[in-house]
């Protein structure tokens, strides 16, 4: 069983790197100037270090006993934190729908 939970979380891991490849090439990078780009690169990072985390974790011992595990475990839950955020900003500094087409009825 344990071997499908890793192969499982092998192939999500490869998912999100391939993700994250063909986002940048097919967009010529124009993902960084789009605050929805950047969210959907943030989010496969997100998942894509996640996987990795649990790889590393079920896979090799050294990892368990490294000390910086936890710190770095931490910084992982501020993406995920600063992924949950991120929209909600972009909607509360949107202007509504109906404000917009009255702009351009002026």
């Amino acid at each position: 069983m344990n071997t499908a939970f890793l192969t499982t979380t092998v192939i999500g891991l490869l998912a999100c790197l391939v993700f994250i490849v063909a986002f940048h090439f097919k967009t010529g990078g124009a993902w960084r100037r789009s605050p929805a780009g950047r969210w959907l690169m943030l989010g496969r990072l997100n998942i894509g270090l996640l996987f990795l985390f649990v790889v590393l974790n079920r896979a090799w011992e050294w990892f368990r006993l490294w000390e910086g595990r936890d710190w770095a475990l931490l910084s992982l839950y501020f993406l995920f934190a600063t992924q949950t955020v991120w929209p909600l900003r972009l909607l509360l500094h949107t202007e509504p729908l109906s404000d917009q087409k009255k702009g351009k009825e002026s």
